[in-house]
């Protein structure tokens, strides 16, 4: 009888140090992509250019280095029309991203009294402490009383919290929601600023 000797255990060849770091490398560059893509397909940051938006967001020209920046998203607004009060950028002929509030929705009746927003004969309160709203343009007073906007389908009525600065949808009209390009999230800049706004 012949004797069997017991098989050999092989160890497997440890990668080298260098195919290690290579391995690392790719896939921290995979993670770093598809941020980017995330980044790139979801979201955004703007410079708040104007005073128009005063109080809730600061700027002054562009440039400026207390202007605050926000954070937007560009998801919510393929799969519904942003709601009443929320913050949305937009982008005007000229190529500049603006940001206003969201004021009245399609097909509601908009009047302004005494300062505040009447909502289909409904008054509301001012979406942020201090807002005063100036009739004017499409909201101007006529002989009759407080002039009557009816916001039309697929749109949404801007106005800006400092409206006495604010070149909103008093004078343009209705924004059809396909021309919107995100809501805010949050202001990031500076530091000092930094809050959820959404």
């Amino acid at each position: 009888m012949h004797a069997v000797a017991a098989p050999r255990q092989v160890t497997p060849a440890r990668p080298s140090r260098l195919r290690q770091t290579l391995r690392v490398a790719e896939r921290s560059l995979a993670v770093v992509g598809l941020a980017l893509l995330v980044w790139h397909l979801a979201f955004g940051a703007a410079e708040v250019i104007s005073p128009s938006m005063s109080p809730t967001l600061v700027g002054a020209k562009a440039g400026d280095p207390g202007n605050d920046w926000v954070l937007y998203e560009t998801v919510s607004r393929r799969v519904a029309a942003p709601p009443r009060g929320a913050l949305v950028l937009f982008q005007s002929e000229d190529g500049v991203s603006i940001v206003k509030r969201v004021a009245g929705l399609a097909g509601e009746r908009l009047r302004l009294v005494d300062g505040r927003l009447e909502i289909d004969g409904a008054l509301l309160p001012p979406p942020a402490p201090g807002v005063k709203y100036v009739r004017a343009g499409l909201l101007r007073p006529d002989p009759e009383g407080p002039r009557a906007y009816d916001v039309p389908e697929g749109a949404v009525f801007l106005l800006g919290d400092d409206s006495k600065d604010s070149w909103d949808g008093r004078y343009f009209g209705g924004t059809p929601t396909d021309q919107l390009r995100g809501r805010a999230v949050a202001v990031v800049w500076p530091p000092a600023r930094w809050r959820w706004v959404w």
